[in-house]
């Protein structure tokens, strides 16, 4: 999943995915500036955890997670499949 490879709407495409990971999986509402983080960090590292900092989706009540880099590169397979 290289941003170099991908057009600005896959791109947006991709970051949609990751907050929609993010709010459903670990129930953590993120900014897009952190969505941005962690789409960069997928691509460009092979840490095995994420610090992600965002609210709790029920609370609002500031958070701050290591999430499991290859749970989250798994939910994003299906984009980057169907782009091959």
């Amino acid at each position: 999943m290289s941003a170099d490879l991908l057009s600005d709407s896959e791109l947006s495409e991709v970051a949609a995915r990751v907050e929609e990971v993010l709010l459903n999986r670990y129930q953590l509402r993120v900014r897009p500036e952190m969505i941005q983080y962690v789409s960069r960090r997928l691509r460009q590292s092979q840490q095995t955890t994420i610090p992600v900092m965002g609210g709790d989706a029920r609370t609002g009540v500031a958070i701050r997670q290591l999430l499991p880099a290859d749970e989250l590169r798994a939910a994003l397979t299906p984009i980057s499949r169907g782009r091959s």
